[in-house]
């Protein structure tokens, strides 16, 4: 088994800010981070004129109805 080596990143991706413990992971090794925004995730939902089971949907309704599943 190959030895356990601290992974090399100029540039990292999460959809989630960094955690506590990778943090601290950093700090250990020396590394230091900049966390910024890049983009933003999106949504669209499209409903059918046919559909007969939501008019206007919203994030309420979405959380709770059939659209949830």
């Amino acid at each position: 088994m190959a030895p356990a080596r601290w992974p090399r990143s100029d540039i990292s991706d999460a959809s989630r800010p960094i955690k506590d413990e990778e943090k601290a992971a950093c700090e250990s090794k020396g590394v230091t981070y900049e966390e910024f925004a890049v983009a933003n995730d999106a949504l669209t939902v499209v409903v059918p004129k046919e559909n007969d089971f939501v008019d206007c949907p919203g994030t309420r309704s979405m959380r709770s109805s059939r659209m949830s599943r």
